[in-house]
């Protein structure tokens, strides 16, 4: 299961959000790589549990659920 897109500076920069953690793309989907996060400890991508998100302009991400406290990753 995959959460996302989320879209960054323009249309062709977004990033999803795996079982492998944060993953940013820049080209159009052709190809993906690590965004120097992987997923917190107890985090899952599932249909229902951790909230994700990313600040594409200031380059932090966000990883949220109920039992936890926030994640916050700054790049």
């Amino acid at each position: 299961m995959i959460y996302g897109p989320m879209f960054g500076k323009s249309g062709s920069h977004y990033m999803v959000v795996g079982p492998a953690g944060f993953l940013e793309n820049t080209d159009e989907g052709m190809n993906f790589r690590l965004a120097a996060a992987s997923l917190p400890p107890g985090f899952t991508v599932n249909r229902v549990g951790a909230n994700y998100a990313w600040d594409a302009k200031a380059n932090i991400i966000y990883a949220s659920t109920m039992t936890k406290t926030t994640f916050q990753y700054q790049r």
